[in-house]
């Protein structure tokens, strides 16, 4: 399958097989099931990564700011599958996901992207779990955080190299930005390692706007406002950055507001 796969509105596959090269793009108001508004919703979805096969998945909450949810993703790849998943959460009131990605055959590659885009009193929270189960697999986990307003947002993220998966590499990163005083971010990134012949790390930063950038961007004629706004969505951009499919890149560039944002820049630079 050559041409990505979009899933939008009301449908998508609870289940799902993924072939090689095929690109795929699902909003989260249709992985929830229809309610009332404001009314609790929850949906759940596997997705199975073939043997040597090569993809790229977004997954996109949209709900509406009243809406409560918590979702459920399931991930297997098989051996010598690649997959690209991004996990974005930018509406609804509470948003909870929990990833639990198994890699399963060995050569299997899992890149996890994770996006966290929250203001006023929202609450969003991401529970992430990568389990090596084979030798020669690779994970890297990377998942920014927005914090405005008093906003509260929550990254527990765990990657598990069992027994006997040998020569494994797996990363985990978690970034925040804290745009507010009283926002406020939790992160908890955790390892657990069941042999020596391996290579992992893991980290968190919670950072502000720094000054130096600010000052930079002022220095060239654009306001405080619009440099803040620049730097965060610049922060934000980092998410989409490394999506290889160019009309799955547009589409999440577009969803997120980034699109003629970045095409402005792009004026401005040249």
């Amino acid at each position: 399958m050559k041409e990505p796969v979009f899933f939008k509105d009301v449908v998508y596959p609870q289940a799902m097989l993924l072939q090689e090269g095929a690109g795929a793009f699902t909003e989260w108001s249709a992985l929830c099931a229809d309610g009332v508004a404001g009314a609790p919703s929850a949906g759940a979805m596997e997705i199975v990564g073939r043997e040597n096969t090569q993809t790229e998945y977004v997954i996109f909450q949209n709900l509406p700011s009243d809406a409560r949810a918590a979702s459920r993703v399931q991930l297997r790849l098989e051996r010598n599958a690649h997959v690209r998943l991004i996990v974005i959460q930018d509406g609804a009131d509470t948003s909870h996901i929990e990833i639990d990605a198994i890699c399963a055959g060995e050569g299997a590659e899992l890149e996890l992207r994770g996006l966290q885009n929250t203001k006023g009193r929202q609450k969003h929270s991401m529970h992430a779990t990568v389990k090596h189960q084979k030798s020669n697999t690779k994970s890297d986990m990377k998942v920014w955080c927005v914090g405005r307003d008093q906003a509260h947002t929550i990254f527990n993220g765990m990657i598990d190299i069992q027994s006997g998966a040998h020569h494994c590499e797996a990363y985990q990163r978690n970034k925040n930005l804290m745009l507010s005083q009283k926002a406020t971010m939790d992160s908890f990134p955790k390892l657990f390692i069941a042999n020596d012949e391996v290579k992992a790390a893991h980290g968190a930063s919670i950072s502000t706007l720094e000054v130096d950038q600010l000052a930079y961007l002022q220095s060239r004629g654009i306001t405080r406002e619009d440099a803040e706004s620049m730097v965060t969505r610049g922060f934000i951009h980092q998410v989409v950055g490394d999506l290889r499919d160019p009309k799955l890149k547009k589409d999440t560039e577009m969803k997120l507001g980034l699109e003629s944002w970045l095409r402005e820049g792009e004026g401005w630079e040249s």
